[in-house]
């Protein structure tokens, strides 16, 4: 072959690479991966039950417990990019920033403000890292010790983060199914070590009427794996194209049900 046709050969591979975002592989649920920027602020609801007497105590001795209901809305904040271990990343803030009818600034220990921070792969928007920030009289952020790393794959939180919506799928898993005890990367790497928060994903995607009219969504199963010693809890999730985050969360945590739904994007009501 000619070194010229050579040439148009690579000229057109690149054209490609530009026109696809620079992942010719992308999965097939690829659509409905969120397109962040900087700046972008969206808001999720979590509402949640109080939680049934602790054991130990006679239940006749006790009224008929009737779970009560509060809400708490999450900010999250696109603040910027920012290289972790050589990746480049999406850097996103999670704050707390109302319980119920209360307005709050974020989670505090003692005074000092206390938030999250997310570092999403900016190629697949897989979770990189999550940090836990501890700031006090305008010191340097101090990262407390539960923050962690993690590998390419679906990710499931609830023991770190508590109710804090925070279940990342896969978007461009090649398969609508992702077994994470085969498909794992450390698995893989015959790493013989298995984080509790990876998750086995399972995708499809169907037809919903919203505001009138049918659009296709892509409802998305993480299997809960932060417990061993319970049956795990599937947690559903329900995307839309162009939206920045799931608009609906089914999940459990110990028993008590977590409904999450996404409220507001940059200012915006969502509608449900």
């Amino acid at each position: 072959m000619k070194s010229r046709e050579i040439g148009w050969i690579v000229l057109a591979w690149i054209g490609l690479l530009s026109i696809s975002g620079g992942n010719l592989w992308a999965g097939p649920f690829s659509e409905f991966k969120p397109l962040w920027k900087v700046g972008q602020t969206w808001k999720v609801e979590v509402t949640k039950e109080s939680e049934p007497p602790m054991l130990g105590v006679r239940p006749e001795s006790l009224p008929p417990f009737v779970p009560q209901k509060f809400v708490s809305t999450y900010k999250f904040t696109v603040e910027g990019m920012r290289e972790v271990d050589g990746e480049t990343c999406y850097q996103i803030r999670v704050q707390t920033v109302r319980i119920d009818d209360l307005v709050t600034t974020s989670t505090t220990y003692r005074g000092r403000l206390e938030f999250h921070r997310l570092y999403f792969r900016k190629n697949d928007l897989t979770l990189k890292c999550l940090e836990r920030i501890r700031r006090e009289h305008g010191n340097p952020d101090d990262i407390l010790d539960n923050s962690r790393k993690f590998e390419r794959m679906p990710v499931a939180l609830s023991v770190t983060t508590m109710d804090i919506p925070m279940y990342c799928p896969m978007f461009d898993a090649e398969h609508d199914s992702y077994d994470a005890s085969k498909d794992s990367p450390l698995v893989r790497n015959k790493t013989p070590i298995r984080r509790g928060n990876e998750a086995n994903q399972r995708c499809r995607v169907m037809n919903e009427t919203i505001n009138g009219k049918e659009e296709r969504v892509l409802r998305v199963e993480l299997d809960d794996k932060d417990s061993l010693d319970r049956p795990k809890t599937p947690v559903v999730q329900v995307w839309r194209k162009g939206m920045p985050w799931c608009v609906r969360e089914e999940r459990e945590y110990h028993g008590v049900r977590l409904p999450a739904r996404l409220v507001e994007v940059d200012g915006k009501p969502v509608s449900p």
